[in-house]
């Protein structure tokens, strides 16, 4: 009998051809806590509430911080009844994943914190929940629990945590749409691994490379119904935003109309002068302002973010054409802030306690992948890949990898399981 998506055998699993309904999910949830497993959700709460209530600048302390608009539009949406960023003019500028979360406890004058606060720490604790069980599936044993730390106390995770970003959310969806897809789980988990990439999906478009592979591995590992399964209720859940493009923006669009900006944000010539070529790490506020004021001079006779969008990445891909070298320059600059231990900006005694938790980290995580013996391993170590092809293109900074806190702690875990039992 397949293992149980939510807890072991022993807990109560539910048959693969059982449909389990919401109440059964719950209390099957509930039965298989254990109490290491509590103290990591209380601790991945504190946490999260230290950043957003107690640890330096955070939305609380600063209202007004909205980076990636997603406030922004969640108030346009429920004010005027418009998905847009002036409330005039429809957008598919940014995914709607985050932007329905905020809808119910958007003000006219902001955010509500307390409500950010419960999304953030509701995120962080399910994340845990689902490490644990992620490391479980695929060999770690009673060691399981250190995937649970992880993503409870990882910095850049819990860091995200402070402001209106999407990473939380979309770390509990990415992990719940890859525990799901694990071989482990029954036929009937293969909706609810559905549900989550859909949703995923439509909170960072990323999420869709990813349940790419993930298909390709249910297809590749005799688990052909249950990936088509997940794989069409993922597409009938973004089918509304699809739709929804279509008939306001007219066309049909499954990501964002924000891709274009962002490839050549990481692929122009003023970041390759300004910071590549001369080995900088930061962007010089000023360049990058001038940069932002000729994009939008250059914009300004272009009708429409879809016409908007498909220029800039026109732009984008015509200088990496014309400068393979300083694109392959600009490639490797964006893998090394991608994978740096340490963030461009902060304190030293920051840095040093991001690289030595880090540095520590990503060691024991290796030695976790070299001794992995399941072969669901190779769709988690897969997603660190996708990762690092998306964002050796687009613009990538230490942040983008948060989402895969909860994959190295699979990984740290593996490490110690492997120590222990002796194995090689």
């Amino acid at each position: 009998m397949s293992a149980d998506p939510i807890g072991p055998q022993a807990d109560g699993a539910w048959d693969q051809e059982e449909v389990p309904t919401f109440s059964t999910l719950c209390r099957k949830v509930c039965l298989s806590f254990t109490g290491v497993e509590l103290v990591l959700f209380v601790l991945a709460g504190v946490f999260r509430l230290g950043a957003m209530f107690g640890w330096g600048e955070s939305f609380v302390a600063n209202p007004s911080q909205d980076p990636d608009a997603y406030a922004l539009i969640a108030r346009h949406w429920r004010q005027d009844g418009v998905y847009s960023r002036d409330g005039i003019q429809p957008t598919a500028y940014r995914s709607p994943g985050m932007v329905l979360a905020l809808w119910p406890i958007v003000t006219a004058d902001g955010i509500h914190p307390i409500g950010l606060a419960t999304i953030h720490i509701a995120a962080g604790m399910g994340t845990t929940l689902l490490a644990i069980r992620m490391a479980q599936r695929v060999g770690a044993g009673d060691r399981a629990w250190l995937a649970g730390l992880v993503a409870a106390i990882d910095p850049l995770l819990v860091g995200q945590s402070a402001l209106v970003m999407s990473e939380p959310l979309f770390t509990l969806l990415l992990t719940a749409g890859l525990l799901g897809s694990l071989r482990g789980s029954p036929a009937s988990a293969s909706f609810w691994a559905g549900l989550a990439w859909g949703l995923a999906g439509l909170t960072r478009p990323i999420a869709w490379p990813i349940l790419a592979w993930a298909t390709i591995f249910g297809l590749l590992t005799g688990r052909r119904r249950e990936a088509t399964i997940s794989l069409l209720v993922a597409l009938i859940v973004a089918a509304p935003w699809v739709i929804r493009n279509q008939i306001v923006l007219g066309k049909p669009i499954l990501t964002t109309t924000h891709g274009g900006y962002t490839l050549w944000l990481g692929q122009n010539p003023n970041f390759y002068q300004s910071v590549v070529k001369v080995g900088g790490v930061v962007w010089p506020e000023d360049d990058f302002q001038n940069w932002t004021r000729d994009n939008e001079s250059f914009l300004a006779g272009k009708k429409g973010e879809i016409e908007q969008d498909r220029v800039l990445r026109e732009q984008a891909v015509g200088w990496m054409r014309s400068n393979s070298a300083a694109a392959m320059e600009s490639v490797r600059h964006h893998l090394s802030r991608f994978w740096a231990l340490w963030p461009a900006r902060g304190s030293a005694r920051t840095q040093t306690i991001f690289a030595v938790y880090f540095g520590i980290l990503f060691t024991l995580a290796v030695v976790g992948i070299l001794r992995c013996r399941s072969i669901d391993g190779l769709l988690l170590w897969g997603v660190p890949m996708i990762f690092s092809l998306v964002h050796a293109l687009y613009w990538s900074d230490m942040r983008m990898r948060a989402p895969l806190a909860p994959i190295f702690g699979v990984a740290l875990a593996l490490a110690f399981h492997a120590r222990r039992r002796g194995s090689v």
